[in-house]
């Protein structure tokens, strides 16, 4: 498992600048939301056809029927493996795919600020995100689901992932980091709605639960995209993702101690509130950049602003 993750780790900044070169000519935000919909899609179907082969025919639940099983994931397995060496003899240069006049918002010496206020907005999210391995927990524990109705409700959540993914990411495309707010605010409230609510707040709250997986996948990562060269897109993918991956951790370990010592209250208390920083530093940016532009907006023609 760790050398998992340790491989994921490895490919992820690599696989996300690639994506967004070729997102350049859809969108960054619908781009990167079709590709998150595409892994919902197949995160859906592996297991689905692997449970078929497991728990029907003559080698149900039999050793043989594993074998089965993990023979048809090798399939799309060795598909990508196959795909991604045709992509590297034939398209060797994936940046080309860019648009020219696609002009990012940094210069030539280092990250942009906006840069930097995504990246540390995005990781006071990441601190105040609560899994669903502790949401499947605790809706066991409270006697609000039952263990076989807690995978459907992550099923459910994934579905509206996807959907999600494409409905924000092309609102990202036409109205920029405004975006982001909407994706502040709707982290905000899932911890309280599925901690704390009843049984119609709980399936609300895991609705909200599944648009933040999809606005984070396609609105957080086409804002990064938008904001950084090509040549430095893969670094700034991999700088966001260990920024982001660690106050995660930070986060998980806080609110795992705070709902094994005190309940879900303390837990739910702290979610919201590094949440809601989250949102106050993107709203603040946003009415100063507002505040800067309409000032610029003021002065006289003949200076040359650019």
């Amino acid at each position: 498992l760790f050398l998992e993750r340790v491989g994921k780790a490895i490919r992820k900044p690599a696989h996300d600048a690639v994506i967004s070169f070729a997102a350049k000519k859809t969108g960054s935000g619908f781009g990167f939301g079709l590709h998150e919909a595409m892994d919902q899609i197949g995160a859906f179907l592996g297991p689905a056809l692997f449970s078929a082969l497991l728990f029907t025919g003559p080698d149900a639940a039999d050793l043989a029927g594993y074998r089965k099983g993990l023979l048809l994931l090798f399939i799309p397995a060795a598909l990508a493996v196959g795909i991604t060496l045709f992509s590297r003899f034939f398209f060797p240069h994936p940046d080309r795919f860019e648009l020219k006049h696609a002009a990012p918002e940094i210069s030539a010496k280092g990250y942009s600020k906006s840069y930097w206020i995504i990246v540390i907005s995005a990781g006071l999210l990441a601190m105040g995100i609560t899994d669903f391995p502790l949401i499947g927990l605790h809706l066991k524990n409270s006697g609000s689901f039952t263990e076989a109705a807690i995978p459907l409700l992550y099923s459910g959540a994934m579905a509206i992932d996807a959907a999600a993914a494409l409905v924000f990411g092309k609102f990202y495309d036409r109205h920029g980091l405004r975006a982001l707010a909407v994706l502040f605010i709707v982290e905000v409230f899932t911890a309280p709605l599925v901690f704390l609510g009843p049984f119609w707040a709980i399936l609300l709250g895991m609705a909200f639960w599944g648009i933040s997986v999809g606005t984070q996948e396609s609105i957080l990562k086409a804002a990064i995209g938008d904001r950084v060269a090509p040549e430095k897109r893969a670094r700034a993918f991999g700088l966001f993702n260990t920024v982001f991956g660690l106050f995660w951790f930070a986060g998980s370990a806080v609110i795992g101690l705070l709902y094994d010592n005190f309940g879900p209250v303390p837990m739910v208390v702290f979610s919201v509130a590094v949440q809601a920083g989250a949102l106050v530093q993107n709203s603040t940016i946003e009415l100063l950049h507002c505040i800067f532009l309409k000032s610029i907006s003021l002065l006289p023609n003949r200076l040359p602003l650019r």
